[in-house]
C-alpha cells in the first residue's frame, strides 16, 4: 500500500493526524508537517530518526527532535495498533482497483483515529478524553452521535 504517518500527542494520548502515500520522502514529510503546522502551529516535532524529517522541519521552520525511550514505546504501540487495524481491514475489504486514490483506507484511518482519540478509554489516564465521567466507550460514541445530529437540525 505505501507510508502511513501518524501524529501523536504522547502527553495528550490524541492522534493529531493519520496520512496515507505511496513513498516515503522529504516531499512527503513536507506536506505532512505543513498540514500539522497550519492545524496545530508551530511545535516541536519528534520521529524516529528517518533521515528526511530533519530537512522537512528545517524548510518549515520547525524544531526537530529524536524521541528518546521515554516516548518511544508509546509511539510505537500507537503506530503497531493502526497496522494492526489497516491489516485487518485490508484483510476484509481489499481494493482491486489499478491506481486507487486509497480513499476507503484514508477514511477508515480517521475513523480509528476518531476513536482512539475521543472515546477509547485510555488506560494510563484512566478515562476517555471526551468524557471523563467514566462512561463506557458505547454511552460516550452515541452521545457524540446525538450532539452532532442537535448541530445538524
Amino acid at each position: 500500500m505505501g507510508a502511513i504517518g501518524i501524529a501523536v500527542d504522547p502527553y495528550r494520548r490524541k492522534v493529531l493526524g493519520v496520512y496515507v502515500s505511496r513513498h516515503r520522502n522529504i516531499l512527503v514529510a513536507e506536506l505532512i508537517l505543513s498540514k500539522l503546522k497550519a492545524k496545530y502551529g508551530v511545535k516541536p516535532v519528534y520521529s524516529d530518526g528517518a533521515t528526511w524529517y530533519p530537512d522537512a522541519c528545517r524548510s518549515l521552520g520547525l524544531r526537530h527532535q529524536i524521541y528518546g525511550d521515554d516516548l518511544r514505546g508509546y509511539v510505537e504501540r500507537t503506530i503497531q495498533s493502526f497496522k494492526d487495524r489497516i491489516e485487518s481491514f485490508d484483510d476484509y475489504f481489499p481494493c482491486r482497483r489499478l491506481r486507487c486514490p486509497m480513499n476507503h483506507v484514508k477514511a477508515w484511518l480517521s475513523l480509528c483515529a476518531f476513536y482512539y482519540s475521543f472515546i477509547r478509554r485510555h488506560q494510563t489516564l484512566r478515562k476517555t478524553p471526551v468524557n471523563p465521567t467514566g462512561a463506557t466507550e458505547y454511552e460516550t460514541l452515541t452521545n457524540l452521535i446525538e450532539q452532532e445530529l442537535k448541530t445538524l437540525t
